[in-house]
């Protein structure tokens, strides 16, 4: 009970519910329209860069491992005393795919996946620096839309519904409880859109038109 009635005291903890009551359901469409194009951005990453990130590891304590530039696959990598290994960041699998992406939509470490990407040759080979220019064109359109647009899109409908939720607690708590009854029943009708039938009648002034 003490809590009901603070929380009926505090006006800001109420404008904040009613905010995350009021952006419940453009949160839920905006996330269906997110993994809808993290989906379809995983299915194109995945078929090109499946098993291509790949690439292999010095180890300092390994005086058999010589320059990186001799490696060109798998073989050249395990006969040199590397280690051919896969980033955790990969496009193997659609699942893996959407976490990438969605990680890269955050813009958390984005140019590592970037550059691995641009570099990325075939699988089973050795990455060569800018040996994929192509794959530009698939990460330049994802990051302006996924980050510009749907990333920020979230935190403008918390905004958005917050300034109407605190304009409408203080418009109310200006008014006496016959003006809230009153713009309610003016919200109802218009959210009911009622619509006025006119009869039509003949006379003789209608028939000579």
């Amino acid at each position: 009970m003490h809590i009901l009635q603070h929380f009926r005291k505090n006006d800001l903890l109420q404008i904040i519910m009613n905010t995350f009551s009021r952006s419940l359901k453009p949160i839920f469409l905006t996330l269906v329209f997110t993994l809808t194009f993290l989906f379809i951005y995983g299915i194109i990453g995945t078929s090109f860069l499946r098993g291509k990130f790949y690439h292999c590891d010095q180890a300092p304590a390994n005086s058999k491992l010589v320059s990186l530039s001799r490696v060109k696959d798998s073989y050249d990598c395990c006969n040199f005393g590397g280690d051919w290994i896969n980033p955790d960041r990969n496009f193997d699998n659609i699942f893996n795919a959407i976490l990438t992406l969605f990680e890269m939509m955050s813009r958390e470490d984005w140019l590592t996946v970037f550059y691995m990407a641009v570099d990325a040759t075939s699988v089973g080979s050795q990455p060569v620096e800018n040996s994929n220019p192509m794959m530009i064109l698939f990460f330049l359109p994802f990051m302006i839309v996924g980050h510009i647009f749907i990333w920020h899109m979230y935190g403008g409908v918390m905004i958005e519904n917050f300034n109407r939720a605190r304009d409408k607690f203080y418009d109310y708590a200006l008014m006496t409880s016959e003006q809230r009854n009153w713009v309610e029943m003016q919200r109802s009708l218009i959210e009911k859109r009622l619509k006025i039938k006119i009869e039509e009648y003949n006379t003789p002034l209608k028939d000579f038109a």
